[in-house]
């Protein structure tokens, strides 16, 4: 039976009868058969005698349509008399018959993986771009490409069998460009192999929109994708087997062009610790990922701007999982409003499992586990409105015990932790505030398990309702605070416990020394150590001793001071003590220590008086202390 091309928007065929020629719907097309049903309807004004039919001839891969057939709706009708050679052998009519459907092997691909497919997979794709676009399929076989193919037209669409159609790149060049405006293509049901592929990327896309790509199977190739100022692009369905170029995917805007609007779905790909697993450089906004599983890159995800005012922008992120990155699993040095919900961030060989850098704004993290890196789960060193909320943040540190905490919090802005669970044997702390940053909220994490202490607030900024952690004291002392009631001249010290009093350091300055006045009370021999800690400066808690001036002996009445030489920006601060046996210390109001102290400071009684801030939550014993009008007397620095 001979299959004529009768051309409507539909796809509908003619074929001969006994009665004239009827139209028939086609249902889908593979290389060796047409799947078609009979709409019983006869073309009317033609008939079978009209019609002759020579099977001997063929219609080559370069024939070009007769003018006398009805070509899209207009041209002319079959003539009276005339023959139309037509062959009943699909394969080598394709290019002509089917409307929107080329095959490359009729364009003299050979699929044999040793001939050079290049030139015939482009000549298809030119046929298929000539007729306003369609399908370009790939039948099973190993196509070898040594240079870069274009597709610049829209409505162009890849198709191959899946891994059964394998694309075998050779040199350094892109494989596949989409340019010039390129609308609405897409690549699907292909397989690459780079064994021959030592630069270029597999997929590059310039100035084209509405771009898919899906169902890909990629096999030790060099770069996947560079995408540049592309709207709306999806990458669904991907495996990428060892990518051994530098990025697995970039994605690329700068402030003239803008990208908008890149989705992955199930995407999982491997790589080398020279190769970031998902770039995304500058000028680019709304990223939306939902299952991406990406193991051993240098950085898995990597959100920068190197170049241009411009940063990315707006991250919406489910279902992240990194494994054995040689740096971070997300570097983040740039942009705003990300969002990241139930992420598994696994292994890190050197690095945090998150580290927040530069301008970074409004970056989220819900739900999910943080484990197992070299430094800190999450490392801020400038991010503001950072939240994590219901995060399981644990075992990292795997450099060693107490070299990392859980979070580490080196500069930054505003952040803010609920419902965290921050524990590990190697952290130093489950949070260690060391920078400067603004403010930092904490409310109901469980900050239980870590090597020294639940946190550590040495820049003074923490506010919580969580336990108050036990913090690092000198020696065996008791971490209790005792506050003494202002008025009381002397006061017997009890051995062992850690006295306290607050004062205010009205500007920075430098200070040399560190003294007590006490009375011996027929102590032969004894020492007190004596430090200051950094304050809260939201809460008036002590936090991280900042200065430990070591001991003086108390085993004579008098003054005793020690050396500190430390540098106090302006703030409060604890002056502190504990001794080892029990003098009894005078007040400053009674003993040559103020004299000794005023001499030369303009501000020395601010540094002794009563601290008016209000109330201490209770400490780890349970007790409950106010501080307002009250001081331990009998020490001081000047």
């Amino acid at each position: 039976m001979a299959i004529i091309y009768y051309p409507t928007s539909t796809a509908v065929f003619a074929r001969s009868s006994s009665n004239g020629l009827y139209q028939e719907q086609v249902l889908s097309i593979n290389p060796d058969t047409i799947i078609y049903f009979d709409t019983s309807s006869n073309i009317s004004g033609i008939s079978s005698s009209l019609l002759q039919i020579t099977s001997s001839l063929s219609i080559s891969s370069s024939y070009s349509v007769s003018s006398s057939y009805a070509m899209n709706g207009g041209g002319s009708s079959l003539t009276t008399g005339s023959t139309y050679p037509i062959t009943a052998s699909y394969s080598s009519i394709s290019n002509v018959l089917n409307h929107g459907w080329v095959d490359v092997t009729s364009y003299g691909a050979l699929g044999d993986g040793i001939s050079d497919d290049t030139t015939a997979i482009q000549s298809s794709i030119n046929a298929i771009q000539n007729v306003g676009g369609g399908t370009v399929y790939f039948p099973v076989g190993n196509y070898k490409i040594t240079s870069t193919i274009t597709v610049a037209s829209a409505s162009v669409w890849l198709l191959g069998t899946g891994n059964g159609s394998m694309i075998i790149p050779s040199g350094s060049s892109d494989v596949f460009f989409f340019t010039n405006n390129t609308v609405q293509c897409g690549v699907e049901k292909l397989a690459f192999t780079g064994s021959n592929q030592v630069g270029g990327n597999c997929f590059s896309v310039l100035n084209s929109h509405r771009i898919t790509f899906r169902d890909l199977y990629l096999n030790n190739n060099y770069n996947g994708w560079l995408i540049q100022t592309c709207n709306v692009c999806t990458i669904d369905n991907i495996w990428f087997n060892n990518c051994t170029g530098s990025w697995c995917v970039k994605w690329l805007g700068d402030d003239t062009h803008r990208s908008d609007d890149l989705s992955f779905v199930n995407f999982v790909a491997s790589g080398g610790p020279n190769t970031d697993g998902f770039v995304w450089d500058g000028n680019c906004q709304t990223c939306r990922i939902h299952g991406f599983g990406v193991v051993g890159f240098r950085k898995a995800i990597s959100i920068i701007k190197s170049s241009g005012s411009t940063s990315p922008a707006f991250l919406q992120a489910h279902d992240v999982e990194t494994d054995f990155s040689n740096q971070e699993s997300i570097y983040v040095s740039a942009g705003q409003r990300f969002n990241i919900s139930n992420p598994y961030l696994h292994g890190s060989a050197t690095s945090n499992g998150i580290t927040i850098t530069g301008s970074v704004y409004h970056f989220t993290v819900m739900g999910g586990n943080i484990t197992s890196h070299y430094k800190a789960g999450i490392a801020n060193f400038g991010g503001t409105s950072i939240k994590l909320a219901d995060v399981e943040i644990y075992n990292n540190s795997q450099a060693g015990a107490n070299s990392y905490s859980g979070v580490e919090c080196y500069t930054g802005g505003i952040m803010t932790l609920v419902g965290n669970v921050i524990s590990g044997s190697n952290h130093a702390y489950g949070i260690n505030n060391t920078g400067s940053a603004t403010r930092i909220t904490m409310n109901a994490n469980d900050l239980s398990g870590n090597s020294i202490a639940p946190w550590n607030d040495f820049a003074g900024t923490i506010v919580t309702d969580d336990i108050i952690p036990v913090r690092p004291y000198w020696s065996n002392s008791t971490t209790y605070l005792t506050p003494i009631i202002n008025g009381i001249s002397t006061i017997v010290l009890s051995s062992n416990v850690l006295y306290m009093v607050p004062i205010w350091v009205t500007e920075n300055r430098t200070f040399t020394s560190i003294a007590i006045g006490y009375v011996s009370s027929g102590i032969t021999s004894g020492l007190a150590e004596l430090g200051i800690y950094k304050a809260n400066r939201f809460t008036g808690q002590p936090t991280q001793l900042i200065v430990d001036a070591g001991s003086v002996s108390v085993s004579t009445t008098g003054t005793k001071s020690t050396t500190i030489n430390v540098n106090l920006n302006s703030g409060m601060y604890y002056l502190a003590l504990v001794s080892n046996s029990a003098p009894t210390l005078y007040s400053i109001i009674s003993n040559n220590l103020g004299t000794q102290f005023n001499s030369g400071i303009n501000d020395i009684s601010g540094l002794n008086r009563a601290f008016t801030f209000g109330s201490l939550p209770s400490d780890e014993s349970g007790q409950t202390y106010n501080l307002q009008n009250t001081f331990i007397p009998g020490i001081g620095i000047r």
